[in-house]
Parts: C-alpha cells; structure tokens; sequence
C-alpha cells in the first residue's frame, strides 16, 4: 500500500467531495475507494481506517485550513500537547485567547507539520 503525502489526501478528499460515485471496501487495516468523476473515470485508492474516517469527516479540506486560519489569528495563541496514549490522533492543537481556549483539534505528526509548513509559508518565513 502506498504511503500518501498530505497533499495527496487533500485531492483524495477533494474527489471523495466532488465525485459522482464513491465506492468503497473494507478490508482488515485499509479501505479499498473508488471514485467516479463527470467523465466517468474511476481513481481508485487504497487508504488506512484512519485515512477514511479523515476523509468523510473532510478533515484534509475543511479542518486543516481551519487549524491554519486560526493559526494565522493575531491574538490567538497556538499550543500543542502529546497524548501518546491515542495513537492515531496523539496531538491536540489548542488555539487560545487570553486564558480561554476558542478551539481544540486532534492531528497526527505529519498532519501538524503540515500545518506548521504552511503557517511559515503565510508568514513569510523560511
């Protein structure tokens, strides 16, 4: 099975949002996806459980720009705390104003290095 980058669930999550069908096997660890466009071209894909949850939820379009919105926020500040006890969401992003938190999500590594790329990125640092 291939290991996908983040950029590549985000375009999986995009076709899972846009296409006409959406397909999909269970198997033991990994679910088997199969998505038909308006051209009727099938993109099959085979993901992790945990992938598929991300990918229905639309996690890699809609949470992920959301951590980096908030991110982004003046005022805001952003903590991380490890749970190493959850292994397929061990970090909690935490967005806090002041003493109150406004938002918390859950994340793996890769998905918080991919945020923190793109926090750099919008604030022009290298």
């Amino acid at each position: 099975m291939k290991d996908y980058s983040i950029k590549d669930l985000i375009y999986i999550n995009e076709l899972f949002e846009s296409s006409l069908c959406v397909r999909f096997i269970t198997l033991n660890r990994f679910v088997q996806l199969e998505f038909t466009d308006e051209e009727g071209v099938v993109h099959p894909y085979t993901v992790t459980k945990r992938e598929f949850v991300q990918i229905k939820r639309n996690f890699y379009i809609e949470e992920l720009n959301e951590i980096i919105e908030y991110g982004l926020e003046e005022g805001i500040s952003m903590y991380t705390k490890i749970d190493s006890s959850n292994e397929s969401f061990p970090i909690e992003v935490i967005f806090m104003e002041g003493d109150v938190v406004c938002k918390q999500f859950r994340c793996n590594f890769e998905e918080l290095g991919f945020v923190y790329n793109a926090l750099k990125k919008q604030r022009g640092v290298s």
